[in-house]
């Protein structure tokens, strides 16, 4: 039986800091970003921060909260022996509904039949959706490590 650990949010390539992501600070800049604004940023706003504004990612800016895992479906037992023992990352693309539209597994897994399973049975957990600074749903990441 595979090991779960907690889920936790990861945050798009080139985020910014805590304080730039809209939990101390939100920002106002423009760049290419995730979630419903324009820009570097993850969430509804416009900039490299989380949260409505423009900017670099330093200046005023709600709490944002992450996904919560709200039901995770246990990984398909028999694995291919290289993974015994191996720590797999799992990114969810966790949507405003809090389904997951994407999965990627880190290392990836070779088995192509194994894959496709494993990848079938994550696509199965269900979120609570991450919110905004605004409290609105946004679209988000997370991450679960599974060893086997």
């Amino acid at each position: 039986m595979p090991e779960e650990q907690a889920v936790a949010v990861v945050p798009p390539a080139g985020a910014p800091s805590d304080t730039a992501a809209g939990r101390g600070g939100a920002g106002p800049g423009v760049g290419g970003g995730a979630g419903g604004g324009a820009g570097g940023g993850f969430g509804p706003g416009t900039g490299t921060g989380v949260g409505p504004g423009t900017g670099t990612g330093k200046g005023e800016g709600g709490a944002a909260r992450p996904p919560m895992l709200r039901h995770q479906v246990i990984p398909p037992e028999h694995p291919p022996k290289e993974l015994r023992g191996v720590d797999l990352t799992v990114t969810f693309w966790v949507t405003e509904a809090g389904t997951v539209a994407r999965v990627e597994v880190t290392p990836p897994i070779k088995d192509r039949k194994f894959a496709g399973k494993f990848e079938e049975s994550m696509m199965q957990y269900r979120f609570r959706p991450g919110l905004g600074p605004d409290g609105k749903p946004v679209a988000s990441l997370a991450t679960h490590t599974v060893t086997y």
